[in-house]
């Protein structure tokens, strides 16, 4: 039942409902939803590095946010 419920839907129209009835849900984004999700990148979950030879491109940040150990994403290990 599920199932055929589901298919009839996008995942966001089925959070939406869900989350409309009070169940705890969220939708499973893939990696170009989250590279290109506003509110990641305000967060900054999501940050724009520079490859040598590609240009810019996206990355996921570290979620992880301590304020004694700070950390940076970096382009070093793409540019290898």
């Amino acid at each position: 039942m599920i199932e055929a419920w589901t298919e009839t839907r996008n995942k966001h129209e089925v959070m939406e409902i869900m989350a409309g009835a009070g169940v705890p849900c969220g939708a499973v984004l893939d990696s170009t939803e989250v590279l290109s999700d506003p509110h990641l990148r305000k967060a900054p979950l999501v940050t724009d590095l520079e490859h040598p030879r590609r240009g810019p491109y996206p990355m996921p940040g570290n979620p992880v946010r301590l304020s004694d150990s700070p950390t940076e994403v970096t382009a070093l290990a793409a540019a290898r």
